[in-house]
Formats: structure tokens, sequence, C-alpha cells
């Protein structure tokens, strides 16, 4: 994230939040944008370290030749109150200190499978910056109870501050055929979208369609106690792409939970064996020690690698911070 810091900043009266901000940019809790030569007197004035300014300066252009830095603010002295609605929000140098210091938050649906197949879909080396930062209490990572609390939780948010710059959110689409998000789904992307927040809606149903059950047949076809899962799993490998990607595991065909003319292709025999779903608890497997890695390779390599990789590019931009 970057914090823009203009020339009005640079005044004994904001000396506090300006070192405040130094210190935790020379942390690497994010870049600070500044024209060093303009301001070289100001800091010695301000008892601010040259040589420690001059690294922080290059952590910004070094980096923004390389990569995208889009999660930006401006930061402006004589600012009585921030402008969070602004194109770039403004801040004043109070808040920007507390935005620096406040941990990155991704929220979910489901704290536990949500989080696992989140650290799935992603690379190992965003994998470990996620469980490093979460050790550092620099990142929370918030499993909501279900779409609904979730879209709850962004309306009844007291922390404004956080929403444009420092809250990712992914939600399931909840979708009965492709593409069309279900109502609750659609409300909460409106949501995200209204506020600016970071989101990612799944393409497919949920978290439990991505599972790549070609990989899971191979691997669990000596298990004797998963001889009932494993029928419905292979019965459900042999669906179509679209069938795959909207089918919901939990309930089957119980409760009208499934499109009925996107399935009308299947046999007496296979519809019977999916009636009542896969199972509630096959996520699991995303957190399984002995499955995980495969698994992770592949959602990324074979069952759904472009919007692996577009999950992947957002919340990297997302948290970009110097490395």
């Amino acid at each position: 994230m970057v914090f823009e810091l203009k020339g009005s900043l640079f005044k004994e009266e904001y000396k506090v939040q300006l070192k405040s901000l130094f210190s935790a940019a020379l942390n690497k809790r994010g870049y600070l944008k500044f024209e060093l030569l303009e301001i070289k007197e100001q800091l010695a004035e301000l008892t601010i370290n040259e040589s420690e300014a001059e690294i922080v300066y290059e952590y910004f252009i070094k980096d923004s030749g390389r990569f995208a830095l889009i999660n930006q603010v401006l930061v402006c002295g004589g600012q009585v109150t921030s402008d969070l609605d602004a194109e770039k929000p403004i801040l004043t140098p109070n808040d920007a200190v507390n935005l620096m210091m406040a941990p990155y938050e991704i929220w979910l649906e489901n704290g536990r499978a949500d989080r696992a197949f989140l650290l799935c879909v992603v690379d190992e080396r965003l994998r470990e910056d996620i469980t490093v930062r979460e050790e550092s209490s620099s990142l929370h990572i918030d499993g909501k109870g279900g779409i609904g609390e979730l879209k709850m939780s962004i309306s009844e948010n007291q922390r404004p501050l956080i929403e444009r710059n420092k809250l990712f959110v992914l939600m399931d689409s909840d979708c009965k055929v492709p593409g069309e998000l279900h109502p609750a789904a659609r409300a909460l992307k409106d949501t995200c979208e209204l506020k600016n927040i970071h989101y990612h809606c799944l393409q497919r149903r949920m978290i439990e369609n991505y599972l790549p059950t070609e990989y899971l047949v191979k691997e669990l076809s000596n298990c004797l106690d998963l001889k009932t899962l494993l029928e419905k799993i292979s019965v459900f490998n042999k669906l179509s792409f679209e069938q795959r990607s909207c089918f919901h595991f939990k309930k089957g065909f119980t409760n009208s939970a499934n499109d009925q003319a996107l399935y009308s292709d299947l046999s007496d025999g296979d519809r019977r064996l999916l009636n009542r779903g896969i199972g509630s608890d096959i996520a699991r497997f995303y957190s399984d020690n002995a499955l995980r890695i495969g698994i992770s390779r592949e959602i990324r390599k074979t069952e759904s690698p472009k919007e692996a990789k577009e999950i992947l590019k957002k919340i990297k931009l997302f948290m970009r911070v110097p490395a």
C-alpha cells in the first residue's frame, strides 16, 4: 500500500505523525511516496534521519518500477477530516498513521474451510507470506458465518478507514446455473463495489466445486472407509464442467438446491447417487496434510488456472508492501 505524502505535511505540527509513518515504512508496513530532493531540508528540521528516509524512498522507487502499486492514498497537512470517498482517499496525518499500522484483513464466509481453500489457490510464495503475516498480526483472516453475515458485517462496519485499502472479501457465487449469481451474492458484490472494497466473487458455486475430483478419486481409491464417498465423487467427476461448477455439494437434488434442467441428462442411477449431495464436510480435503499440496497444484495448473491466477493477482495488488 502506498501513502503519498504532500509537501504541506512536512511541518513541525506533524512531526510525531511523520516520524511514525517513516518508522512504519522502514519496517515495511507500506510504501511512502515523496520527492526526496524537495524535502531534505525539512527532514533535518524535523530530526528525521535522512539515511533512513533514503531507504524508504528507494523502497517505493524500486518497486513502483517493477509492480503495479494501485492501492494508494494521499496524506495532507491541514486536512481536518479524511475524505474516504475521493477517487484516491485523502487522509489526515493521524488517520494515515492509524491506517499504516492497521492489519490487512481478509473476510470470508467460513473461517476454517475458506481459509484452507484460499491457501490452496495462491502460490507457495504468497501462501508463506500470508502465514507469516498472520503470525505477526499484520494480517487477520476472519470467517463471518455465511454470505448474509458477511454482507451484514460490511454494512455495519464501524471502521470505514480500512474498507478501501485494507479489506479484501472472498465470496461464493452460489450460482445454480453458470454466470448467474444468487441474489445474496449479487447484493454482497454490489455492496463491495459501492464501498470500493477489494473483492473476488467465485465463478463456481462454492469452494467445494473447485475440488479436483479426478485427483481425489486417484488418491482416495484405496481408502475402504470412503467407498460410498468415492462412488459419489466418481459420478460427479463425469459431469460436464458447467454441471460440476454449479452442483450443490451439501444438498444435492433435495429442496430444489440445483437447477433441474442443467442436469436433465443424468441417468436415474447417477441422479439417485447424487440426490442427497456428496457430503457436508468434503471441504476438509483442502486442509488435509496428505492431500493439500496436490490439491493446490491441481487447482492452479489443471482445474481452474485462470481464476487461480486472478485471485492471486488481486491479493498481491491489495497487500503489496516492500519485500
